[in-house]
């Protein structure tokens, strides 16, 4: 989940006190899991992009409570790191983690357009509209905001499908 613009940051404050992540290893993009999700995105474009974004980093965490609404993962841009739940990276999560590893990868790259070009957010924001129109789904996690319409739209099969049925004018 994209969550700049809300309250998660680094440190988590609960009950009062300090919560930190328990950090139990960091991955960068040379690792072969990250690698694996990186090739599920198949989009050269955004998979040269994130290989290009050398900085980022995914910084894998044990302690359930530093998450206190039970995301898995997000992306903090100020800091260019992905928070992981470390339960994502067991075999039997594979299914889940890979792809939002992929998710959180995609708002590596997209997030500062997204911010600083208006024009680039406005058509945007006029797609998401478009095709949360004519979806007969209303609920799909890629019609929250334009982070994450454009998050899975490329990293979300589901998604995708949705958006290759759509139909679109010649100004979409």
């Amino acid at each position: 989940d994209y969550l700049a613009n809300k309250k998660k940051k680094e440190e988590v404050i609960k009950d009062g006190k300090e919560v930190k992540p328990l950090i139990t290893q960091t991955l960068t993009l040379n690792d072969i899991i990250v690698q694996n999700a990186i090739g599920l995105i198949n989009n050269t474009i955004i998979e040269n992009a994130i290989k290009n974004n050398k900085s980022v980093k995914i910084n894998v965490f044990s302690n359930a409570e530093y998450s206190e609404d039970g995301i898995a993962a997000w992306y903090l841009p100020a800091s260019n790191i992905i928070y992981l739940h470390e339960s994502m990276l067991k075999p039997q999560h594979l299914s889940e983690g890979l792809p939002l590893i992929a998710h959180e990868l995609i708002h590596s790259v997209t997030e500062q357009s997204l911010q600083f070009d208006k024009d680039f957010q406005r058509e945007i924001q006029s797609l998401l509209v478009s095709v949360k129109n004519q979806s007969e789904i209303k609920d799909f996690y890629g019609f929250k905001d334009t982070s994450e319409f454009l998050s899975e739209a490329f990293s979300s099969q589901e998604f995708r499908q949705l958006l290759k049925n759509t139909q679109f004018n010649n100004t979409e």
